[in-house]
């Protein structure tokens, strides 16, 4: 009697389209990226990749959401009271996963940076799969004042002050009136504010943008992100509600945005690199929010993979530049490097970055570093110094170089020194006995000084 032997099971885990074309599938639910960039249909031969098992836990405790900020003036809701469980990942999403060679056609350098790096893809992604309680604090802290930064300054991390000085686009008008109206809203005027930000936010969305330039797809693509900081953050269910509806639509556009961005071609001007680096942080900001929200819903985010190979310009002195020619002297000077995110979360964790890091940095860092590394991306930022300086894990000391006394702690990896901004007073003032007063974290520390060279200071 001859065996009957089954046939054996097909390995394929991309979508029809990508295996159709010999694409690699970053397996995204409901739709892959390369399917939702073209707007095309999106199957699996095995129906929709097993992502996670969900499996109910107990609702989540009070303590792992974030319940309010200091800062600001609304508190984040209570996630745990509508979102009653967290799905448990079963295996990494993104174990296998290998990046897709589309991802890097847009990242060519301008002949103008050769000093820079080629890109290539990056040693691991960034694991913010699930992030802890700080880190998720940190992270809505940043996002909602989003909207407040660009009201009152007329930019934000991802959009450059100098982006929109020639001409405005109808879209970040409506997102600064928003924005605006927003934070200067009452009691009396939230109704009409919120209807406002739902007609401007859905118009926005379900525009046709084929025919569009990328210029205005940019613009939209940043209203959007404005908008949804406030729709998915704010506590309003309905709003909520509608910024949720309107997600898949917002990621295609970003999709495409990311896509048509082989249009832009080489950065020989500053204008030029303004736009180009705008759009690559706008790019990292709307999958980054985007994951913070899963997150807080879902208990994980599945874009790992997408967000680990997006670039950005490591080092903030090219976006800092207030002219042309200030400009084209860091770059003359590879001040910058342009850097993969994952690349970047990879070298933080193993002590390779070195200098200050920018607030952007900081932001991106977060949520994949975790508290882990909380004392060390604090120690750089300017609100903490002097207050929230030092922890168990860095000891500062006080090196004295070229007259300037300059201030460096140990990763709490490598114990490689870094440096870090001084705080708001003179080196001579600060005591070596261990200090007095309310300390970050309960700990007590103290500044270590060797002697004073009498080379260096005068009397």
């Amino acid at each position: 009697m001859p065996r009957i032997t089954r046939p054996g099971r097909s390995r394929q885990k991309s979508c029809t389209a990508c295996a159709a074309g010999k694409r690699q599938c970053n397996r995204q639910t409901p739709h892959c990226g390369r399917c939702l960039a073209r707007g095309i249909p999106c199957t699996y031969i095995h129906g929709t990749p097993r992502v996670v098992q969900a499996r109910a836990r107990s609702p989540v405790s009070s303590d792992d959401t974030p319940a309010s900020f200091e800062s600001l003036d609304r508190s984040i809701p209570d996630l745990s009271d509508e979102f009653l469980s967290i799905a448990e990942a079963s295996e990494p999403w993104f174990s296998g996963y290998e990046a897709d060679e589309d991802f890097f056609s847009w990242m060519s350098l301008s002949p103008s940076l050769l000093g820079f790096p080629q890109l290539s893809p990056m040693e691991e992604t960034p694991d913010i799969r699930r992030i802890d309680k700080w880190s998720k604090e940190q992270s809505l802290r940043c996002i909602k004042e989003f909207s407040r930064m660009f009201a009152k300054h007329r930019c934000t991390p991802f959009i450059h002050a100098r982006l929109y000085e020639a001409e405005l686009p109808d879209a970040m008008a409506d997102a600064f009136t928003v924005s605006a109206a927003y934070h200067a809203k009452s009691p009396e005027t939230q109704d009409l504010v919120f209807r406002i930000l739902e007609k401007k936010s859905s118009q926005l969305a379900y525009k046709d943008y084929q025919q569009e330039s990328i210029a205005e797809l940019l613009a939209a693509v940043q209203a959007l992100v404005l908008f949804h900081t406030i729709q998915l953050f704010d506590g309003d269910i309905r709003q909520r509600s509608i910024a949720e509806r309107d997600g898949e639509q917002f990621m295609r556009m970003v999709e495409q945005l990311r896509v048509r961005a082989i249009e832009l071609g080489p950065a020989s001007t500053w204008q030029a690199w303004i736009f180009g680096e705008s759009l690559r942080r706008t790019v990292i900001l709307a999958y980054f929010m985007m994951d913070i929200f899963q997150t807080l819903k879902q208990g994980y985010c599945s874009n790992v993979p997408t967000l680990s190979v997006l670039p950005f310009t490591a080092g903030e002195n090219l976006w800092e530049a207030t002219t042309d020619a200030s400009w084209q002297k860091k770059v003359s000077n590879a001040d910058s490097t342009m850097v993969l995110y994952g690349d970047f979360a990879s070298s933080f964790k193993r002590g390779r970055l070195r200098g200050k890091l920018s607030p952007f940095e900081r932001f991106l860092l977060r949520p994949c570093a975790g508290e882990e590394y909380r004392e060390i991306i604090e120690l750089q930022t300017p609100d903490n110094v002097g207050n929230e300086l030092l922890t168990n894990q860095c000891i500062v000391t006080n090196v004295w170089a070229e007259k300037q006394p300059h201030l460096h702690c140990s990763h709490p990896k490598t114990k490689q020194s870094l440096p870090i901004n001084p705080p708001r007073m003179h080196p001579c003032e600060l005591s070596t006995e261990k200090t007095s007063g309310n300390r970050p974290f309960g700990v007590e520390w103290k500044v270590m000084r060797p002697e004073k060279p009498s080379s260096d200071l005068g009397s």
